[in-house]
């Protein structure tokens, strides 16, 4: 295939799509889309969040694997960008917030920022941990080494992000329209260079300082670039266009969570319980008019952020990230027809806090034509809906970004050339269907099922049901688009083989400390799940930590915990002993033991 264009959808959790569901699609387009090509309906994450989540889908290695996703694609093997730029591509991505972007770049010819590239995101997800551990234990040369890494990565990207908005590079053409004062720019850059010579001279020092000072620290706080405003009569006409939809919005979801008094987990918070009085005063009119209002501007409302200020500032899109792919295939078949191309896309949109609408700040028609959408749906959709709207809402954006981004590549006549693979990081906990009191740190099906598919001119229609992990996804891909090679990582193709089961693993939200972290190991097969949470980054079981099972074919929304009765059954004894190998592999890989032991990946030839 001439052209690939790998789409990964943040937050994407399968079964919401409108193919497993019933009553009124949220995703029209996407149903066809999927049904017109491959697709697979078993596949699951390794982790419920971007950071270990991303480290097997675009390396295909276990998540528990090493120093695992600590400087994320940094240390793995292969990178599928590698697999195919040695293939022949010329390769393209766009580069989200991550606590170590440089190994994103890995394997590809060039990265384009997405969102900005501030220091501060390394201290919530990482250096945040670290001062905690040396205020309460010390930390050791091991754990300085790591935060150093961390800092030296983050001045690299930091400043060739300011240097390429200031030279309006390639690079930028995502966020560089959004910055005018570019002045700013050589202030924070000339700032950086101070504070990357200081860092040099010393780098233990440094990092005592910043760890001493936490998210005080100059690193963090003088170094935020400023957006430009929104146009005054712009917000106010998106203020006044929205606030109708949003009221009818919030009555709608009002009434499916509270039908007994109880608030749906996530569907409302504060703000919306505000708003929910209101309207059982009957005070409707007021609800959908003066109230809608207070839901666009309240900074924590019922949608979780202020819609408006979301226009001022630059979000890693699902239409950013498709017009940038759009842009690269249409420029290659302009200046060289032979040149094969691919590109990997990595958008939000259905992450929390969820987004359906673009980012364009200043466009009437774009706003008026997804709101239409909105309004579409809302009038269509079931009142007792077990969906949460506002995660609809968002599919159908996606859905009709999707669906715009194909009808381009068929007019530009690209698209009998090119395959559009669509899947997700992880899944989602906020769809709404299932209600959680964890919603993110969790083992559920919902936060880690996630879709593939494989559309375009010269796909051949299939649906495949085989259980198959995230691992698999891009040697899938290879093997699908006849690119043929050894697989990636320790993936495996499910076209051709099927797996006894799967391996969720992680090491729970924040940062993955391989050295001091429990390991935390799910193993899913067909009719069981079981959940082991350790204690301490041991190879040891210990029978305590296991503590959740699951009969998926009598519970398979996994509300009854058989951990205290399910243990003797033949089928839950061998997953438990798969979780005993992760373990036992996970501490060789991370001790740098040579030999290791053949994988157990449940993988067998059909």
């Amino acid at each position: 295939m001439k052209y690939v264009v790998f789409l990964v959808i943040d937050a994407f959790h399968y079964k919401s799509i409108g193919l497993e569901r019933t009553g009124y699609s949220p995703t029209p387009f996407l149903d066809e889309l999927f049904k017109g090509g491959a697709y697979f309906t078993n596949v699951f994450s390794q982790a419920p969040f971007t950071d270990g989540a991303t480290y097997g889908l675009y390396s295909g290695q276990n998540a528990l694997e090493g120093s695992s996703y600590m400087f994320n694609l940094r240390d793995v093997r292969r990178t599928l960008g590698e697999v195919f730029r040695d293939n022949g591509y010329d390769t393209h991505t766009n580069l989200t917030a991550h606590p170590h972007v440089q190994g994103f770049k890995r394997g590809f010819n060039q990265a384009v920022y997405a969102t900005s590239a501030a220091p501060g995101l390394i201290w919530y997800y990482r250096l945040r941990y670290y001062a905690a551990l040396r205020s309460q234990a010390g930390l050791d040369a091991a754990d300085y080494d790591v935060v150093c890494d961390l800092l030296r990565d983050n001045f690299v990207v930091a400043k060739d992000y300011l240097s390429s908005v200031f030279h309006e590079t390639a690079e930028s053409a995502c966020v560089r329209h959004m910055i005018s004062d570019r002045g700013q720019l050589v202030a924070i850059h000339d700032f950086l260079e101070d504070q990357q010579s200081l860092f040099l001279q010393d780098e233990r020092r440094y990092a005592r300082q910043v760890l001493d000072r936490g998210a005080a620290h100059p690193l963090f706080t003088r170094c935020s670039v400023r957006y430009d405003p929104i146009d005054v009569h712009f917000r106010q006409y998106a203020r006044r266009r929205l606030a109708p939809l949003l009221g009818r919005s919030l009555l709608r979801a009002a009434r499916h969570a509270l039908p007994k008094g109880r608030v749906h987990v996530n569907a409302l918070d504060e703000a919306a319980r505000y708003l929910l009085r209101l309207a059982r005063k009957g005070k409707v009119a007021r609800l959908v008019t003066e109230v809608g209002k207070h839901v666009v501007t309240h900074p924590r409302a019922w949608l979780d952020v202020d819609l408006i200020e979301r226009f001022r500032r630059p979000l890693n899109g699902v239409k950013a990230g498709l017009d940038h792919a759009l842009g690269v295939l249409t420029s290659a078949a302009r200046s060289n027809r032979e040149q094969r191309v691919f590109v990997l896309s990595h958008v939000d949109g259905l992450h929390a806090p969820v987004r359906f609408l673009s980012t364009d700040r200043a466009d009437r028609d774009l706003l008026e034509r997804e709101l239409r959408a909105l309004e579409v749906y809302l009038a269509e959709v079931e009142p007792r809906s077990p969906f949460l709207l506002s995660y609809d809402y968002a599919l159908c954006y996606v859905d009709q970004k999707v669906r715009e981004f194909v009808e381009a590549l068929r007019q530009a006549g690209l698209w009998g050339e090119t395959a559009l693979i669509i899947t997700s990081d992880h899944g989602s906990s906020f769809t709404g269907a299932t209600r959680r009191k964890n919603t993110v740190n969790n083992f559920y099906d919902e936060s880690y099922n996630v879709p593939l598919a494989i559309a375009g001119g010269a796909i051949q229609p299939r649906r495949i049901d085989s259980l198959a992990s995230s691992i698999d996804v891009a040697s899938t891909v290879l093997d699908v688009l006849g690119l043929g090679g050894a697989p990636l990582g320790d993936g495996t193709s499910i076209v051709s083989r099927r797996r006894a089961f799967v391996t969720l693993e992680h090491y729970g939200s924040g940062c993955p400390d391989w050295r001091r972290r429990g390991r935390n190991v799910a193993v899913r097969s067909e009719g069981f799940k079981v959940v082991y949470a350790g204690d301490a980054p041991t190879h040891l079981f210990e029978p305590s930590s296991l503590i959740e099972v699951y009969d998926l074919a009598r519970d398979p929304g996994e509300t009854t915990n058989l951990a205290r009765k399910a243990r003797s059954a033949r089928e839950v004894g061998q997953l438990v002993e798969v979780v005993r190998d992760r373990l036992r592999l996970a501490s060789a890989s991370v001790s740098g033991a040579a030999g290791l032991p053949p994988r157990a990946d449940g993988a067998t030839s059909t």
